[in-house]
């Protein structure tokens, strides 16, 4: 009888040793896993202000983009205003011109006419 017929199936230091050798995978695993997860942990705390970084410039940007739409608003009001103005002035320029137009047309006729009074006074 052959010893290792009789006991070839049961490993005795193989499996401890091997037990031993999986513990240490294992940990070695373990550890590996940790550190990959303390990494990740530090890399989402990053994104994570990256994120809240660019959030306060979003809303910043935002708060912008309000003030200057309140502002294209407004110019555009004073716009509106300023072109009614400069219409009214306009056109009251022109029946100022007009009246003006009239009032030298009527001096002239008047100049006409002291002028053919004196000229027949004096025959």
């Amino acid at each position: 009888m052959n010893i290792d017929d009789l006991y070839g199936d049961i490993k005795i230091n193989q499996s401890f040793h091997s037990d031993e050798e999986d513990d240490e995978d294992q940990k070695k695993l373990i550890d590996q896993q940790k550190s990959r997860i303390q990494e990740l942990e530090k890399l989402v705390e990053l994104k994570d202000k990256e994120i809240l970084e660019l959030s306060l410039t979003i809303k910043g940007k935002d708060e912008t983009i309000d003030t200057l739409s309140k502002q294209k608003d407004s110019s555009l009001k004073a716009n509106e205003i300023l072109c009614k103005n400069i219409s009214c002035l306009f056109k009251t320029s022109l029946l100022e011109i007009q009246r003006k137009d009239k009032e030298i047309s009527s001096q002239r006729d008047t100049i006409e006419q002291m002028n053919q009074q004196q000229h027949y006074q004096k025959r």
